[in-house]
């Protein structure tokens, strides 16, 4: 039986589709998402979901609600505390942060997913009602964490972090968003011609290289630290020391980065964004230890074992 060949059928498009190469910039005012019932999805385009929005979770630090006839909604939430810590879980394909700088603004670190994808510098020499950019995401459930650092601008007199509104994108049913702003083409299969003939040519001189800048990178490390109590050269679960403070501090400059203090197990963790070469330091004991940044997601570790002569009431 011979064979049987199809011909191939395209689908038509909609004559309403609108292929997009971005995320359009949100125009303000935008529709305010406060009555839309749980899952807040009931929208298109751009809607701002207000700090005092249900979803908006202030997870650590003290905030203060402020009325302004200059926010979003007339009203933002502010704090100086330097662990303050906020999310919010979305449905969106884009999403951008509406918030407050000023001469006490601090810097803060915004995360999509768990990975650092922002540094703001929140310090302005008067009150400002801004926004960062646009972070363009894939169809889908998203969490937005907005984390306070303890640095500041060397302007500034503060460490505020203030929250104004965050604002998502969902492209209606007759948007797409598309890398070129259109649709792949088919692609030619390629044919096979065998050459009448080789040609050796010089190879034309090879570029020199450039010197190019460092970019900003995520560093990520973990420390546990205990005392030796049994003398058996490991560190068991009950020999942990709590409450030392733990650095991350830049080489040349000794600004520390970020800081945070041993839990009950003797752990600590820290995670900052530089260019610049890093040290891990753990003042009370003298110790430190170069960090080299190894991608967003990877943490160093490094253990200090202390001897038992250290324990417990040298220790605070």
């Amino acid at each position: 039986m011979p064979d049987v060949t199809l011909p191939t059928i395209a689908t038509p498009l909609s004559e309403n589709l609108q292929i997009l190469a971005d995320v359009p910039d949100p125009v303000e005012p935008l529709p305010n998402a406060t009555s839309l019932p749980w899952p807040y999805t009931d929208f298109t385009n751009w809607a701002a979901f207000e700090s005092d929005h249900p979803a908006v979770r202030y997870v650590t630090g003290t905030w203060m609600p402020i009325r302004s006839h200059q926010a979003s909604q007339g009203q933002y939430h502010f704090t100086e505390d330097t662990n303050a810590d906020i999310t919010f879980t979305f449905t969106g394909e884009a999403v951008r942060v509406r918030y407050v700088g000023f001469t006490n603004g601090g810097v803060w670190n915004v995360l999509l997913d768990g990975l650092i994808v922002d540094v703001i510098d929140a310090y302005a020499p008067v009150a400002t009602f801004t926004g960062t950019r646009v972070y363009a995401l894939g169809a889908g459930e998203h969490t937005l964490e907005l984390q306070n650092t303890g640095n500041a601008n060397p302007a500034s007199n503060g460490h505020m972090l203030a929250l104004d509104a965050v604002q998502v994108y969902r492209p209606d049913a007759q948007t797409l968003i598309l890398a070129d702003g259109a649709l792949p083409t088919a692609t030619a299969t390629p044919t096979l011609i065998p050459a009448s003939s080789i040609e050796l040519l010089a190879a034309p001189p090879s570029p020199q290289p450039t010197a190019t800048e460092i970019p900003i990178q995520v560093v990520s490390v973990s420390i546990v630290m205990g005392y030796d109590e049994n003398a058996n050269g490991v560190l068991d679960v009950s020999e942990g020391v709590r409450g030392i403070s733990v650095r991350l501090v830049e080489v040349g400059t000794n600004n520390v980065l970020a800081h945070t203090f041993t839990d009950e197990r003797g752990f600590a963790q820290l995670q900052a964004s530089t260019n610049s070469p890093v040290l891990l330091v753990v003042p009370y004991f003298g110790e430190s230890w170069t960090v080299q940044s190894h991608g967003l997601g990877t943490a160093q570790t490094f253990t200090l074992l202390l001897s038992p002569g250290n324990q417990p009431g040298l220790i605070p």
